[in-house]
């Protein structure tokens, strides 16, 4: 559906974070079908397909081995919120959260090698 890297590193506490960039990324993509958001509240919320799609992650917290990730998925013209959770990026392992069918948020640690 959508394939984009974005490079994160792990942050200090917030007065560090200043100085070091943003805490957050954003982007978005129209999807070529509609996301059908289930779970995440009462009923379901449907992005149509071809409608701008905006994807925010920002740091909540980490420790030594993990990075983790809020997620928010939006319409950036109505700014409706479609769905909120949680990412757990592993320093040292592969991980992938399910946000919509279809729809998976990946992250992988950098490597050096990985170039």
């Amino acid at each position: 559906m959508y394939h984009t890297v974005v490079p994160i590193c792990q942050g200090g506490p917030p007065e560090q974070r200043s100085a070091v960039g943003s805490a957050s990324v954003s982007f978005s993509f129209r999807p070529a079908r509609a996301i059908v958001w289930h779970g995440y509240r009462d009923s379901e919320d449907v992005a149509p397909a071809d409608a701008p799609l905006a994807i925010e992650l920002r740091q909540t917290s980490a420790d030594g081995g993990t990075l983790m990730l809020d997620i928010t998925a939006s319409d950036p013209t109505t700014k409706a919120i479609y769905m909120k959770s949680v990412h757990v990026a592993k320093v040292s392992e592969d991980s992938a959260t399910d946000i919509a069918r279809g729809l998976i948020l990946f992250s992988r640690p950098y490597r050096l090698d990985s170039r």
